[in-house]
């Protein structure tokens, strides 16, 4: 059985050795910034609920985490800074929600086949909105996104898809950015981008080729970086060594139509 999640397809994109640490699941710490993405999307599904613990116990609950050694940070990240991000996104998300359509459903999963029953894309929408027609991705990303990012998304781009393939119909998709609390609707009616990408993947699945690709952020920021280093398959010897990538990395195509801050 072959999964394709956004997850899976952003692993595979930055580089194919993540794939097989996956697949393998090879332990992966956490990061800072996992857990503070987790905790608001907590917060944001707990409070639309009704199951909502009050802000000091999610953020005794963050601390706790982030106290208990096994996390990595990342240069510049500190507790008390984490902890007002989470409490300003929280803040920003009750702003915004007012201004979106009647919720719907919160964090709803979606698995469909593809082409065959050994193949499923996966994933969880976060937000449904309106007369299920609307999708709202929220993100916590500190930084505002570009209009670089946003025409070329990669995980807008399979959750459009997915629906269209549920429901048969495209939905309006809104990416809200909960730092500044910018609401973007996207459109897009193009995934040729998406299904080259999946055929890609696949392919390597089966072939179970995963050589270290040089990713975009570098490899001292990869959550496997301690174990590619070794010399974990032995006629590696311990070297990394990089090669070209050949695949699809959603850099040099727009199929994002129109976007706009809303």
């Amino acid at each position: 059985m072959i999964i394709a999640s956004y997850s899976s397809l952003k692993d595979y994109n930055s580089c194919k050795r993540k794939v097989y640490y996956r697949i393998n699941r090879a332990p992966r710490l956490e990061t800072a910034s996992m857990l503070v993405g987790s905790t608001i999307h907590n917060m944001v599904e707990d409070v639309e609920n009704g199951d909502w613990l009050g802000e000091d116990e999610y953020i005794k609950q963050l601390v706790t985490r982030l106290s208990s050694g096994n996390v990595k940070f990342y240069p510049g990240q500190k507790v008390p800074s984490l902890i007002n991000h989470v409490k300003l996104c929280f803040e920003n998300y009750k702003a915004v929600a007012g201004r979106l359509q009647p919720l719907y459903g919160v964090e709803v999963p979606f698995e469909i086949e593809y082409h065959s029953s050994d193949v499923k894309v996966v994933g969880k929408f976060d937000q449904f909105r309106g007369d299920v027609d609307t999708i709202v991705e929220l993100k916590s990303t500190v930084k505002k996104p570009t209009a670089a990012f946003l025409n070329t998304d990669m995980q807008s781009t399979i959750y459009l898809w997915a629906f269209q393939q549920i429901y048969g119909t495209m939905p309006n998709y809104f990416h809200v950015h909960l730092p500044s609390g910018t609401v973007y609707r996207l459109v897009r009616d193009d995934f040729d981008d998406l299904i080259l990408n999946l055929t890609d993947y696949i392919k390597d699945r089966d072939e179970q080729n995963f050589p270290r690709q040089l990713d975009g952020y570098g490899c001292d920021r990869c959550d496997y970086y301690d174990i590619c280093i070794g010399p974990e398959i032995p006629e590696d010897n311990g070297k990394v060594e990089f090669v070209a990538r050949g695949h699809f990395d959603y850099s040099n195509i727009s199929p994002t139509k129109r976007f706009a801050e809303v």
